[in-house]
C-alpha cells in the first residue's frame, strides 16, 4: 500500500508549502499502509495487540503518533496527518423512497471500508472483504461501486453451492464486451470493469476437493484470461478487476485455495459495536419519525433503539443454538428486521409513544420471540424485553398489557399496518377472507379461528407482506401451518405453489417444479 501513497502524483515532498514536515508525512503514510495491509485481515479479539505492538515501533521513528485504536485513524489528504474516521463522516438524510435493503447510514465503518476500497480499485488492486454474516460487506460494495465516478464499470455476480464454471463464464461473457474473438474488455473506452463476487466459498467441492469456480477465477487473475471449452482458444479478458466477499468457513461455506486468495488484499469486517448499530439504526427510524405531521415521536427513536440493541445482545448470549433448536442463529440482519417492520406502519396512524411502543415491541416479538419453541423460552424472553421496557422507555406496563400485542393489514379493505382488535373482534373479518380464498380455490378450507390461530396467521401476512419476506414453519404435523401459509397468500393477494418432497422426488423433478413456478411468477405475471 505504501506504492499506492508514496509517489510523485499524490505527494510532492520537496513542496515545503503543500508538505512542511516531509518526514512526518511519510511515516503517517508508512503507519496507515501498515496498519491496512498487515494488519487489515486480522480479527477484532486480536487487532488490539496489534495495534500496542505497532504504536510501540512506530513511536521510535514518529513521536506524535496518536493514541487509542490504530484502525480507527484515516489520514487527511491536506495535511497528511492521520485523523478519526469519524471526523470524515457526511452527513444522513432518510429519504422513504430508497429500498430498505439499498439504505446505507455512513458511519466510521462505512467511511473507512469506502475509502480503502476507492484506493486499492482505482490502483488496480483487488479486494476482498470477509466477516461474519450481516456486517454489512455486501451493502458497503454495492454502495462503493454504483456511487463511483465513470471509470468504473460494475457486475455482480454471486455464488452459491449449485455454481459451475459456466456459469462464471457466462457472467464474463455476458459484462465484458468482445472486442475480437479471444479479447473481452469493458464496454466503454478507458474504463474498468469491476466484478463483485459475493459469498465466493460457496461453491461445492468437487471429487479431488477443488472449488472449479474459484479455480476458474484463479486462472483469470493469474493467466489474465480463460479457456473457452467449446471454441478452444484462450480468451483474455482486458482491464478488469475482482471485489470479492465471503463469511468464514462452516454452514454450507467452504475454505477457499490460497491460490486464489493470494491475489486479493484481504479485509476483515468486524461486528458493528453497540455504537455503530445505534447510530444507524437510530438514524433511520428517527429519520423516518420525523416525516410524521406535528412530529413529537420521533424523540424516542433513540431509546427503542437502545432496548433493540441490548434486546439483540442477550438474545444472542441466552438463546444458544442446539440440536433440539438448530434455528437459534441470530445476527444483524434480525435487528435490522425489527425497524424493517416498524417502517410498515404509516406515521399517520401512530398518534402517541404508547402506540409507537406497541408497534415496537409487536415487532421485536415477531423478530425473536416468535423463534422461541418452548414456553420456557418464550417466559424468559417476555420477562427479558419487559426489563429493558421500563429501563429505556420508562414503560410501567405488567406482561399481560403487550406480550400478545400484535399487528397486521387485513383488519379493514384499507390494508394499513395497525394494532389488531382483540381476536373475537376479529374473526367475522377472518371468515370473509376465507370465503375469498374458497371463492378461488380448488380445495376447499373449513376452519375455526381461535387466538393462537389468528396470531399466527397475522404473523404469516406479515412476513409476505415485507420485502425479501421468507418464512420457516416449524411444527408439528397437523398443526396448520400449510393452511395458515395458504390464507395468507390469499390475503396478500398471492397464489400459492406447493412442492411436495417425497421418496421419488430427485433432482429431475425439483427442477420441473421449479420451472412451473417460474413460469407463473414471469409469463402469468403472479405474485406467488
Amino acid at each position: 500500500m505504501i506504492h499506492i501513497f508514496l509517489n510523485k502524483e499524490r505527494i510532492h515532498l520537496e513542496n515545503k508549502e503543500k508538505v512542511p514536515h516531509p518526514e512526518k508525512a511519510v511515516w503517517t503514510y508508512v503507519a496507515f499502509s501498515i496498519v491496512w495491509s498487515l494488519g487489515a485481515n486480522l480479527h477484532e479479539d486480536t487487532r488490539n495487540m496489534f495495534g500496542e505492538f505497532l504504536r510501540g515501533q512506530i513511536r521510535n521513528h514518529y513521536h506524535e503518533f496518536p493514541d487509542g485504536d490504530v484502525f480507527e485513524y484515516g489520514i487527511n489528504p491536506t495535511t497528511h496527518t492521520l485523523e478519526q474516521w469519524t471526523n470524515q463522516i457526511p452527513d444522513f438524510n432518510y429519504d422513504p423512497k430508497i429500498n430498505f435493503f439499498d439504505i446505507l447510514v455512513p458511519t466510521n465503518d462505512t467511511v473507512k471500508y469506502k475509502y480503502l476500497l476507492k484506493e486499492l480499485i482505482y490502483h488496480g488492486y483487488n479486494v476482498l472483504f470477509t466477516g461474519e454474516t450481516g456486517v454489512g460487506k455486501s451493502v458497503i460494495v454495492k454502495d462503493f461501486l454504483m456511487t463511483s465516478d465513470e471509470r468504473i464499470e460494475p457486475a455482480f455476480v454471486n455464488f452459491s453451492g449449485k455454481t459451475t464454471c459456466k456459469n462464471l463464464q457466462d457472467a464474463f461473457e455476458g459484462s465484458l464486451d468482445p472486442k475480437r474473438k479471444n479479447l473481452l474488455a469493458p464496454k466503454v473506452l478507458n474504463t474498468s470493469m469491476i466484478f463483485f463476487i459475493d459469498d465466493v466459498n460457496m461453491p461445492q467441492l468437487e471429487t479431488y476437493f477443488a472449488q472449479p469456480p474459484c479455480e476458474l477465477l484463479r486462472q483469470t487473475i493469474d493467466q489474465g484470461g480463460f479457456y473457452d471449452v467449446k471454441k478452444l482458444l484462450f480468451k483474455h479478458v482486458k482491464d478488469t478487476k475482482f471485489i470479492a466477499a465471503c463469511a468464514p468457513p462452516g454452514g454450507g461455506r467452504n475454505a477457499v485455495t490460497p491460490r486464489l486468495f493470494r491475489h486479493f488484499n484481504m479485509i476483515w469486517v468486524p461486528d458493528l459495536s453497540s455504537a455503530s448499530m445505534k447510530t444507524i439504526f437510530t438514524a433511520i427510524l428517527k429519520g423516518n419519525l420525523d416525516l410524521k405531521k406535528g412530529g413529537g415521536i420521533s424523540i424516542f427513536a433513540e431509546y427503542i433503539v437502545k432496548a433493540s440493541v441490548d434486546i439483540y445482545k442477550t438474545a444472542i448470549k441466552e438463546f444458544l443454538p442446539t440440536p433440539t433448536k438448530c434455528h437459534y442463529t441470530f445476527n444483524l440482519r434480525d435487528l435490522s428486521k425489527v425497524i424493517q417492520g416498524m417502517l410498515m406502519c404509516s406515521n399517520d396512524d401512530i398518534p402517541d409513544k404508547e402506540y409507537l411502543v406497541y408497534l415496537y415491541i409487536s415487532e421485536t416479538y415477531r423478530v425473536f420471540r416468535d423463534r422461541l419453541i418452548d414456553e420456557k423460552d418464550r417466559e424468559k424472553f417476555n420477562i427479558m424485553s419487559h426489563e429493558y421496557l421500563e429501563t429505556h422507555l420508562t414503560m410501567d406496563w405488567n406482561l399481560a398489557d403487550f406480550q400478545n400485542t400484535i399487528f397486521g393489514d387485513f383488519e379493514t379493505n384499507e390494508r394499513k399496518y395497525v394494532k389488531l382488535s382483540d381476536s373475537n373482534e376479529l374473526i367475522p373479518r377472518l371468515d370473509e377472507l376465507l370465503m375469498v380464498y374458497n371463492s378461488d380455490a380448488d380445495t376447499q378450507m373449513n376452519l375455526v379461528f381461535f387466538q393462537d390461530c389468528i396470531q399466527h396467521l397475522a404473523r404469516i401476512a406479515r412476513i409476505l407482506r415485507q420485502q425479501r419476506g421468507n418464512a420457516m414453519l416449524v411444527g408439528v404435523g397437523g398443526s396448520g401451518r400449510s393452511s395458515m401459509a395458504k390464507l395468507a397468500a390469499s390475503i396478500n393477494s398471492m397464489s400459492t405453489f406447493m412442492i411436495e418432497i417425497t421418496k421419488s422426488c430427485r433432482q429431475k423433478e425439483w427442477y420441473e417444479d421449479i420451472k412451473k413456478m417460474l413460469r407463473k411468477c414471469g409469463i402469468d405475471e403472479e405474485t406467488v
